[in-house]
């Protein structure tokens, strides 16, 4: 079994299929043929595949050292009760001359929530980290204008204000 960001796959034969998935949703759509459940395009199940949720951080399972020539996040590392050890373990498990590309906004899933300790560093003290580690920032672009998990037919629609950057390590 190899675990994939949450996901464990074991398999023998390897086939495109679609796993089918209901969530709750209880934005409104204008048409009810709007109000259906979403497909996940899964590349590497086959018939003798198993697919489990996997509830570890992914770099709880990613912790080899200078494994990776990339890391792509998105709408992530806001997700850690302390951002500097995303941040570090990134900078750990890339190979050298490798580049950490990211995109999404910073709202501390953490903040607020009473029993949870957690770190929100501004936008601007997230790049001192990132430099302080050993990162090189190659690309930046605040303020972009992102959607998540958004249905174009609803009557809700939400919209963040993201970042996006490429980091190198030197």
């Amino acid at each position: 079994m190899k675990q994939l960001s949450g996901l464990e796959l074991g398999c023998r034969e390897f086939k495109l299929k679609k796993v089918q998935y209901k969530r709750k949703q209880y934005i409104k759509k204008s048409k009810a043929k709007d109000h259906t459940g979403n497909s996940i395009p899964v590349h590497a199940l086959g018939t003798h595949c198993s697919l489990k949720k996997h509830f570890a951080l992914p770099f709880q399972i990613y912790t080899d050292e200078a494994t990776w020539d990339c890391v792509a996040t998105c709408f992530f590392i806001d997700c850690a009760n302390n951002i500097v050890d995303f941040i570090e373990t990134i900078f750990k498990i890339l190979k050298p001359g490798g580049y950490w590309v990211n995109l999404g906004p910073l709202l501390y899933h953490f903040a607020d929530q009473p029993g949870e300790r957690s770190i929100e560093p501004s936008y601007e003290e997230v790049k001192n980290i990132l430099t302080g580690v050993g990162f090189k920032i190659t690309v930046e672009e605040t303020g972009m204008h992102t959607a998540y998990t958004q249905n174009v037919r609803s009557m809700l629609k939400y919209e963040y204000d993201s970042v996006f950057f490429v980091a190198m390590k030197p």
